[in-house]
């Protein structure tokens, strides 16, 4: 899936595991072999499962802890951090969809502050033009399709680019 999109050029390595949440994410970065691996760059997404059980503050603090722990163990690695996706039928009163965009701006600002954090949100691109989410997008209204990983992968690539050949 990732070789389909990137190819080898950036050697890409997928550690997702469906469910997982902020903590299962920092556990594995702390008790895994990052600090040998040295990766150049990693893209994060993480928070939509925790979305429904912490507040905007907590799910943001979690995400950061991974970031700073992620630097811990490997300083040079630049961190795309992905803004969370849009999820449900709608963005339109949906109080999940607003405690995501809480969230996403306080990653934004939080990437700012830092030159190993590039914030990318790509929310907009995958709801249509009147807020539905297609089920072509998203067929379980939480996972992106096909269609969704090569929207996700043409928005990576010009930063990824830009990490891998300065």
């Amino acid at each position: 899936m990732l070789n389909s999109r990137f190819g080898e050029e950036f050697r890409p390595g997928m550690f997702a595991i469906g469910g997982d949440s902020m903590q299962n994410v920092l556990w594995r970065v702390e008790n895994g072999p990052l600090a040998q691996v040295k990766p150049k760059a990693i893209v994060l997404l993480i928070g939509t499962n925790n979305v429904s059980k912490y507040t905007d503050d907590e799910i943001t603090k979690g995400i950061e802890k991974i970031i700073q722990t992620l630097h811990k163990q490997s300083p040079d690695t630049q961190i795309v951090l992905m803004g969370i996706f849009p999820r449900g039928k709608s963005i339109q009163n949906n109080s999940g969809y607003e405690t995501i965009k809480k969230i996403n701006t306080n990653l934004a600002g939080f990437a700012e502050k830092t030159d190993k954090v590039v914030f990318l949100d790509i929310g907009d691109r995958l709801v249509q033009a009147d807020g539905t989410i297609s089920e072509e997008m998203m067929p379980d209204l939480l996972h992106v399709a096909p269609i969704g990983l090569d929207i996700w992968a043409e928005a990576a690539r010009p930063v990824l680019d830009g990490i891998f050949h300065p």
